[in-house]
């Protein structure tokens, strides 16, 4: 997450949802969190990724309604996202 509304964020640290903000996954590396996140959702039965366009930065996603920079990269996240979903 680059940037959200108070409300959201009280509602998502209230429901104890692990958040991932842009600073740690470029701190940390978008395939560590990934891997992270993976092995915090394989504990439920039944999960879903949804990607949202808004997470790309503009300069890759042009065309995302949320036009603020040091968003994701595409190379990069396609090269993660790969991984993940082959991981066993």
């Amino acid at each position: 997450i680059r940037s959200y509304e108070p409300e959201e964020e009280k509602l998502l640290e209230d429901l104890g949802v692990r958040i991932y903000k842009i600073d740690e996954v470029n701190a940390r590396g978008l395939e560590v969190v990934c891997q992270e996140a993976l092995s915090i959702v394989k504990q439920a039965r039944y999960f879903g990724i949804s990607i949202d366009v808004d997470g790309f930065d503009p300069l890759v996603a042009p065309g995302t309604g949320s036009l603020e920079p040091n968003g994701l990269d595409g190379p990069p996240f396609l090269d993660a996202f790969k991984k993940l979903v082959q991981h066993p």
